[in-house]
């Protein structure tokens, strides 16, 4: 892509912050956000998932594709930035977001199964960032700077050359 979640990632890197990262589809449901039933000798037990635990460890969270998912997973998310700053679990239990915890989501602006974001949504984050593909030669001299001496100045510009026209033709279809 872009490099928004390589940017999240470098953020979480320079602050020195506990990361995880987490990614959304058309197919997320609430319970694999929240907590899911499991069976524990003989015994039905609500086991809370891994995205409520880094909330309530205060770990720095990454959501790709945030705007993939329906309104009833980002109901789950926009709870956790509501005045009560936790989420009521399907038991009852309650999940108070740490005073540590950070989250950056990531999204796509069209494409398929991408969903609008109301304002509300959007509301809810501290800032609202948009990254686009920088032009050709910027894009050439980051490569250049990343590959270092292990890619040569032909292959990078033909890699972006490449890279350019495709998204053209992704852009005019």
């Amino acid at each position: 892509g872009s490099g928004k979640s390589a940017l999240a990632r470098t953020l979480a890197r320079l602050w020195d912050l506990p990361t995880v990262e987490f990614s959304l589809t058309g197919e997320t449901a609430k319970g694999d956000l929240t907590a899911v039933r499991q069976l524990r000798e003989g015994t039905t037990c609500w086991s809370i998932q891994a995205f409520m635990q880094a909330v309530r460890d205060g770990l720095f969270v990454i959501v790709n594709e945030y705007n993939m998912a329906y309104p009833d997973v980002h109901s789950i998310i926009n709870g956790l930035f509501d005045k009560g700053g936790s989420v009521t679990l399907p038991d009852g239990s309650k999940v108070r977001a740490h005073a540590d915890f950070r989250m950056v989501a990531t999204g796509c602006i069209d494409g398929p199964g991408v969903k609008p974001l109301n304002e509300a949504v959007e509301n809810r984050f501290g800032a609202v960032v948009a990254i686009d593909y920088p032009p050709p030669n910027e894009e050439t001299a980051i490569l250049e700077y990343v590959g270092g001496e292990h890619v040569s100045h032909q292959c990078i510009s033909g890699m972006v050359e490449l890279a350019s026209v495709s998204r053209a033709l992704l852009r005019d279809s």
